[in-house]
């Protein structure tokens, strides 16, 4: 028998998981995909996060909706992932703020 120590399936899974967004990304708390550069009316710019983006407009607490506007905004922009997956990410989330908001 080895003493030789093993990682959890659990552990393997994440660490796979981070090294293939480190890989596709280059960052995989902010990459690419999360980012964009806004342009402002004296013509300077500024990039800013999707997590940048749902702060403003006070959507941190509402996740069901932050959900949604984070898919919706990186729609498109995730290598080799067609638009249509994010956006059909988007309306399960905004269906279950309905169903949610239906119960009030």
């Amino acid at each position: 028998m080895s003493n030789k120590p093993t990682r959890s399936r659990v552990n393997a899974e994440t660490d796979w998981a981070t090294d293939r967004a480190t890989d596709r990304a280059g960052d995989p708390i902010h990459p690419e995909h999360y980012k964009t550069v806004l342009v402002l009316e004296d013509g300077d710019t500024i990039q800013v996060e999707v997590i940048d983006i749902i702060e403003a407009f006070h959507l941190q607490h509402n996740t069901y909706m932050a959900t949604a506007v984070a898919y919706l905004l990186r729609a498109g922009r995730k290598p080799n992932e067609p638009m249509t997956q994010d956006v059909k990410k988007a309306i399960w989330w905004l269906q279950r703020l309905l169903k949610q908001a239906g119960k009030d």
